[in-house]
């Protein structure tokens, strides 16, 4: 399924623009509505983790995924070694890299 702009749920979850963007809403509707006497609470979003928004593949996730298992397992033999990689004859290597899940 691809995915553009103006389509229904078209976000990446990974992205700092959204969360920008998410918090400014938050605070404007906080500070609009927070004190509201027959106010409890409110939901932002009735879908969070559906129609295919939880896996993100864009450039920045990328790199942010590789960054995270070069901070957890710091080499490629490492990495290959504590996932099994080399048991199921799926090494990765710094040219491959490791796919995203």
């Amino acid at each position: 399924m691809v995915k553009h702009e103006g389509t229904r749920r078209a976000v990446c979850l990974n992205s700092d623009v959204y969360w920008e963007y998410s918090k400014r809403i938050v605070e404007v509707m906080a500070n609009a509505l927070g004190n509201h006497p027959a106010l409890v609470a409110w939901q932002i979003d009735h879908d969070l983790g559906g129609d295919f928004t939880e896996a993100s593949f864009n450039e920045d996730t990328r790199r942010d995924w590789h960054g995270w298992l070069e901070a957890k397992y710091e080499t490629i033999e490492r990495l290959n070694d504590l996932m099994g990689l080399r048991q199921w004859g799926k090494p990765s290597s710094v040219g491959t890299r490791c796919r995203r899940p």
